[in-house]
């Protein structure tokens, strides 16, 4: 019930926000060309700088997603290391540490915000996640049975 509120008040902003920008469009003298020249900067900044990243600072070799797709990640390395720019999600398949509990298997879907570091404490695998605030607030941060359950 509260996601559909978050959703409904996400809906009304972005309308409320098209609105308005419609509506400088009436009553400002904006160039429409520098808009649009900003628009296409804005998107290549975040198509080369915004993707989720994910350490692997232990000593084992993790899965990682890039969309459906699984990847291996050795230690020590990142997924840009490997050369997937924004992954998405970390197969289970060992004992893994997050937020107070511990999975066995399974899939972590994330969003393009969040940043991981694994690290490992007493054999186990702790996930370490900068700006997972983000991508709950936008619904997109959870465990999944299957990598089927987590992209359909």
């Amino acid at each position: 019930m509260k996601i559909n509120k978050i959703k409904i008040l996400l809906t009304s902003l972005c309308l409320l926000s098209f609105i308005l920008a419609s509506f400088s469009f009436l009553f400002f003298d904006i160039d429409v060309n520098t808009l649009k020249s900003k628009y296409r900067e804005f998107l290549h900044y975040s198509k080369t700088h915004v993707g989720a990243i994910v350490y692997n600072n232990t000593n084992q070799t993790i899965q990682i997603t890039d969309y459906k797709w699984v990847r291996t990640l050795p230690p020590g390395k990142s997924s840009r290391d490997i050369g997937i720019f924004d992954a998405d999600g970390l197969i289970i398949d060992q004992p893994v540490y997050f937020e107070e509990s511990v999975h066995f298997d399974g899939v972590l879907k994330f969003c393009d915000y969040s940043r991981l570091k694994l690290v490992e404490k007493d054999s186990v695998i702790e996930i370490q996640a900068n700006n997972a605030w983000i991508c709950k607030i936008l619904n997109d941060f959870d465990f999944y049975n299957s990598l089927d359950e987590a992209f359909n």
